[in-house]
């Protein structure tokens, strides 16, 4: 993983994240900075949203998820229960909520500074960073890592954390990504295959990486005739686990 000035660093943040209940959860929230208004996209039961309310990180929190139950439970864990659908609620810290439900994200205001996207497939991120116009994205998503890594390069945002969480024997690729403000050339340049399937930083240690990679390469050994596709895939697991060995 690599370093970064937004990771939290108050001792109240930190002693949140230690009552987080899952490892993804607490790699989330900790690459979580300071913003003016911050969407919690994909926000489930509402723990990032607390999160980010409990540390009075944003001055505007969007909650949104597709499933009404989902957010009935992040709006009841914000104490928001009484806050409709569009509607602005302020509490008594001055942070303005807002509710929304279903996949109508092109109405999100231009204005976000950070989405927070988590709980689902790479297609699905993949589409919604496209829509979105902000300067930091912290995404995790369950599948397809690689094509939400190629579509932040062809955006050109800057990865600055990559790194592989393992929690009850699945793997989760947890990103932070910044848009490019044209000052950092180097940063624009395309990601490589082994960076777009292993992560930005797969050069460096990291016995999770280690384990997903024997994984995968596991499974694709167990086919007996190799489409090209998966030679090609196969490859680039041998070159990014050279780095790990």
């Amino acid at each position: 993983m690599s370093n970064s000035n937004n990771k939290c660093n108050s001792s109240q943040q930190i002693e949140f994240l230690k009552s987080l209940p899952t490892t993804r959860l607490r790699a989330i929230c900790s690459l979580i900075a300071k913003h003016e208004i911050i969407a919690d996209i994909g926000a489930d039961h509402g723990k990032v949203s607390e999160f980010i309310y409990k540390n009075s990180l944003a001055k505007k929190l969007i909650v949104n998820d597709i499933s009404s139950p989902s957010l009935a439970k992040a709006k009841s864990l914000l104490a928001l229960n009484s806050v409709n659908d569009r509607e602005n609620a302020q509490n008594a810290t001055g942070i303005v909520f807002q509710a929304i439900c279903g996949s109508r994200l092109h109405e999100l205001e231009p204005q976000i500074n950070c989405a927070v996207i988590a709980g689902m497939g790479g297609d699905e991120i993949v589409k919604i960073v496209s829509n979105l116009q902000c300067e930091t994205l912290v995404l995790s998503p369950q599948t397809k890592a690689e094509i939400v890594r190629n579509k932040l390069n062809q955006m050109s945002y800057n990865i600055f954390v990559d790194a592989v969480i393992k929690e009850k024997n699945k793997f989760y690729d947890v990103i932070l990504a910044k848009k490019n403000d044209g000052k950092n050339k180097a940063a624009s340049k395309s990601l490589s295959k082994e960076e777009e399937f292993s992560g930005k930083f797969y050069r460096f240690k990291n016995p999770n990486l280690l384990e997903k990679l024997r994984k995968e390469e596991q499974k694709i050994l167990k086919y007996k005739d190799l489409k090209k596709d998966y030679k090609n895939k196969l490859s680039v697991i041998e070159k990014a686990m050279q780095w790990q060995l």
